[in-house]
């Protein structure tokens, strides 16, 4: 289990995770997440394949996240885009939001 994070603790914004393939499967608690706990903006988080595949169980499940957490002049959250053929979720989740004062980001 592990993951990919891009996150910024600054005034800076946080880098971009970009997955490009046939076939991606994420399993268990395999994480992608984009985000800020500051004032610089969260990255995207952005998936292009011919198959996303999400598989878990209900405590133990992958996520894709772009989340701020800045609670003063908090940066806006970063984006999800994924573009893909098939998309399979067994127990996984995709998430966009705020804890903060700025703005969450969107997902397509």
């Amino acid at each position: 289990d592990g993951g990919l994070s891009a996150v910024t603790a600054g005034p800076g914004a946080a880098g971009d995770i970009r997955l490009t393939a046939d076939r991606i499967l994420m399993r268990r608690t395999v994480g992608l997440t984009s985000g800020t706990t500051a004032s610089g903006s969260g990255g995207r988080v952005i998936i292009n394949a011919g198959e996303l595949t999400l598989e878990g169980t209900a405590a133990a499940h992958p996520v894709i996240t772009a989340t701020t957490n800045g609670l003063v002049n908090g940066g806006a959250a970063g984006s999800i885009e994924i573009d893909v053929d098939t998309l399979r979720m067994r127990a996984g989740a995709i998430t966009s939001s705020t804890a903060g004062s700025g703005a969450g980001g969107r997902s397509r």
